[in-house]
């Protein structure tokens, strides 16, 4: 198994065979099951660079009221975008930049929730 994926479950299963002097049990197994929890972070955008809309994905490790920014490379915010009560999971945000300017721009998105505060930053390529 190369990759793990959150709120996915595994089994981990072990065989083993108990030998004692001349004595030897048959063999058995042992299975345990266990599901990974969601983190706070930006997936990756995609397209990018991008032209133009780009979707970016993140995941949330727990119930959270997002914020999505997103800023030009001089700080302007081009972008304000509130989402609430969000379970922990994977989500997309679409954003549609068809009215701004090629150049390099920033995407925040800020999560609070009963976790805590996450900021978490990513960098996008608008080329027309």
């Amino acid at each position: 198994m190369n990759r793990l994926y959150p709120l996915s479950s595994y089994t981990k299963e072990v065989n083993y065979l108990i030998v004692s002097g001349t004595n030897m049990m048959k063999p058995s197994t042992a299975t345990t099951t266990e599901t990974l929890p969601f983190e706070y972070k930006i997936i990756g955008s995609y397209p990018n660079p991008f032209n133009p809309e780009t979707t970016i994905r993140y995941s949330l490790g727990g119930e959270s009221d997002v914020d999505v920014e997103i800023f030009d490379i001089n700080g302007t915010r081009v972008l304000n975008g509130k989402e609430t009560g969000k379970q922990a999971g994977i989500y997309n945000y679409k954003w549609n930049a068809s009215t701004n300017a090629s150049g390099v721009y920033f995407v925040r998105i800020t999560a609070k929730g009963k976790n805590g505060l996450y900021t978490l930053t990513s960098k996008l390529m608008l080329v027309k």
